[in-house]
């Protein structure tokens, strides 16, 4: 499995949680709870992050500018939409 940044980058803190909802594309998004990020895991098996920093916080951005965290969870709905558990904020974020 590759990623955005090298191997070793691999969903590196055991992420938490089941895989959440795939996409038409065949996609799957990962809540990364160690890492606070959400990630996007393709067919291919390549990774790439989809929101978070990488820091823990709460900034309402777009992406990876977005602040989480400790995402706990993912669930999506028939229009694309990806909503986001948030363990210690006690949020439910939704992307777009």
């Amino acid at each position: 499995i590759r990623t955005e940044k090298g191997p070793s980058l691999l969903l590196s803190s055991n992420p938490t949680g089941s895989p959440g909802p795939g996409d038409r594309k065949g996609n799957v998004i990962v809540a990364d709870m160690k890492n606070h990020h959400i990630r996007k895991i393709t067919p291919q098996g390549h990774v790439s992050t989809l929101a978070g920093t990488g820091v823990v916080g709460y900034r309402d951005e777009e992406g990876t500018v977005a602040q989480l965290s400790s995402p706990s969870g993912v669930a999506g709905d028939g229009d694309g939409n990806i909503f986001v558990v948030e363990y210690n904020d006690h949020r439910i974020r939704k992307i777009t």
